[in-house]
């Protein structure tokens, strides 16, 4: 078994390409040395340990931290490949008798890494591997982005730009107030960052653009890229934050702003995923039955309470504070949620 790699068997994720290691190499490279110039070449001959210096230097240490661990966290975070044992979301909430009906022929297939292919998942060759909402590969994290880390890559390039912003205005600064007498080197040093923060800046800021956009259309790159190629594909509704950021609702978390995991609700996740894997099924439908037990005493009573709308669709989680969730909600389940209070 490999410790490291992007096959099935591989303990950590890693794609082992060097053309990405490459890539990830000089960006840890640029930001490493851009924080040494910041420190070594403005801030510290022109600030001193003065409070100023001191706050200058805690802000771009900072800042260059949160970017190298959001890098770090993008390049070495599964981006939601299907795994051997992924199932089709069409097995939840199915009876025995919808499971025996499904057509096999019916359920796409990935030609090259014989696995079940979900809705939104496409095949990257250079992972190989089918990735969940997969946006792109992307040479400077060295790995796909999709479902599982795009958190990470939306956050290190909101750092990168924020970092390549403070640098460049901190230049500019040191360029026309700073008293103290400058070497050539570090005049050097000085405009080499800010040719880096300018380059750095503008990736970051396409970056961030692309991701709003797709936000806006619902649809990955990938996703978009194919549309434009085939008439009358579907455009899709607009994306929310919580499926790229995680959690239950599009309400603000002070965690969508650190690189902290990801978690999502179990409804969500398969909707996102378009998978499931075994285990969640078993579980899945032992809740069912549960709840089904549940209903029937609930049933046998009289209450007359306000009755909820059954128009519920499979992905609803009673806005994330209901414990039974991805089941087929009837009257009798509604008039249950509601009696128990978890609404």
């Amino acid at each position: 078994m490999p410790l490291f790699g992007t096959g099935f068997d591989a303990r950590f994720w890693l794609n082992r390409r060097r053309s990405g290691y490459i890539g990830a190499a000089l960006t840890w490279s640029l930001g490493l040395s851009g924080l040494c110039v910041v420190v070594g070449a403005i801030v510290y001959p022109w600030m001193g340990l003065s409070r100023a210096g001191i706050a200058n230097i805690a802000a771009a240490t900072s800042i260059c931290i949160l970017a190298l661990v959001a890098h770090g966290k993008a390049m070495l975070t599964n981006p939601g490949t299907v795994p051997r044992d992924a199932l089709p979301a069409v097995l939840v909430g199915a009876s025995r008798d919808e499971i025996a009906r499904i057509d096999v022929k019916s359920i796409p297939l990935c030609a090259r890494c014989r696995q079940i292919k979900p809705e939104r998942a496409h095949h990257c060759t250079r992972c190989g591997r089918c990735v969940a909402r997969m946006d792109h590969h992307c040479v400077w994290v060295n790995n796909c982005v999709g479902a599982g880390n795009l958190k990470f890559f939306v956050l290190f390039n909101l750092y990168a730009l924020v970092y390549s912003v403070y640098a460049l205005v901190l230049s500019a600064l040191w360029w026309w107030h700073a008293t103290h007498p400058s070497t050539r080197v570090e005049i050097a040093l000085v405009l080499c960052l800010m040719a880096a923060g300018l380059l750095f800046g503008t990736v970051a800021s396409t970056a961030l653009w692309d991701q709003l956009d797709v936000l806006r259309t619902g649809m990955t790159l990938v996703e978009q890229l194919k549309a434009a190629t085939q008439e009358g594909s579907a455009r899709r509704a607009s994306g929310s934050f919580y499926e790229i950021f995680g959690g239950a609702s599009d309400e603000f978390s002070l965690t969508w702003l650190l690189p902290a995991d990801v978690w999502f609700p179990p409804s969500l996740k398969l909707q996102i995923f378009g998978y499931v894997l075994e285990e969640e099924l078993g579980a899945l439908r032992r809740t069912e039955k549960a709840a089904t037990a549940a209903v029937a005493a609930l049933t046998e009573s009289d209450y007359d309470g306000e009755h909820l709308s059954p128009q519920f669709t499979p992905t609803d989680t009673f806005g994330g504070r209901c414990s039974i969730e991805r089941l087929a909600v009837d009257n009798h389940m509604a008039d249950w949620c509601h009696k128990t209070k978890v609404l």
